[in-house]
């Protein structure tokens, strides 16, 4: 049975992934093309960073996904902690309803990804 279900969820991770990984490769490319290419608005380093690692972590998720089931583990957290990065610290600007629409998204985001991937990690 144990099996069974792990042998589904790699199949399952190895279609999704890739298609998460290219996602997560253009929305790279083309804030990089925007922000140093056309000179359109502004990245603080560290969310260059952020993108840059996130892109990497997806990469690596990918390969390893196609293999062993426990790599499948990981897929949630890194998109939470993705999403929440850029809701909390890139798109801060301190009003108190413009806070409370940002958690809400966030909150609805991040159960959006615990349906869709099949994970309960945070319940």
């Amino acid at each position: 049975m144990k099996t069974t279900y792990d042998r589904e969820k790699i199949k399952f991770y190895s279609k999704v992934m890739p298609v998460i990984t290219v996602t997560l490769g253009l929305l790279f490319i083309a804030c990089e093309v925007m922000i140093h290419a056309f000179q359109f608005g502004t990245f603080n380093f560290v969310t260059e960073i952020v993108n840059g690692v996130a892109l990497l972590l997806s990469i690596i998720l990918t390969i390893l996904t196609r293999k062993f089931s426990s790599a499948t583990w990981f897929v949630c957290p890194l998109l939470t902690i993705f999403v929440f990065y850029y809701l909390t610290f890139v798109d801060y600007d301190g009003v108190n309803t413009s806070i409370f629409y940002t958690l809400v998204i966030g909150i609805t985001i991040t159960f959006f990804l615990l349906v869709v991937l099949s994970e309960q990690w945070i319940i």
